[in-house]
């Protein structure tokens, strides 16, 4: 399963739940693991502490919005209320540096774990959120 381009650092600003958010249309709230399998590839609200994890010296390619191309070696995953994970990926800089360690409600699409999938070159070990519309400080 391939992942959707990595958004550019000015592609995605980071938003604080304002009461106008409240007012859009319902989506299925994930806040623990036991909440992802019902709502796999359906675009969700995702709830808990954002997390910046560091893959050492190993860089992870990936590709802008513009088509440019750039190499990090940070990734974020989203630390659940009730326990689990989402990994989010690559995500801008100013994102990683403003949400580390807070709290965070990110809307995207849920897709399960590729550890299944035969010839994924790096299969996932669990569920992540891609095509992320917003990623808001609780």
């Amino acid at each position: 399963m391939a992942r959707p381009p990595s958004p550019d650092a000015a592609a995605t600003a980071v938003a604080t739940v304002t009461e106008d958010a409240m007012q859009e249309p319902t989506l299925p709230v994930i806040r623990a693991a036991a909440d992802v399998a019902a709502h796999l590839n359906a675009q969700v609200e995702a709830h808990g502490t954002y997390a910046v994890l560091s893959t050492g010296r190993h860089k992870i390619m990936y590709t802008r919005a513009d088509g440019s191309t750039g190499a990090t070696n940070k990734v974020a995953r989203l630390e659940l209320d009730g326990g689990g994970a989402l990994d989010l990926w690559v995500r801008p800089d100013d994102e990683l540096a403003a949400l580390g360690g807070k709290r965070a409600v990110v809307i995207g699409k849920l897709v399960p774990p590729t550890a299944g999938v035969a010839g994924a070159a790096a299969p996932d070990a669990r569920p992540s959120l891609v095509e992320i519309s917003s990623v808001a400080a609780e």
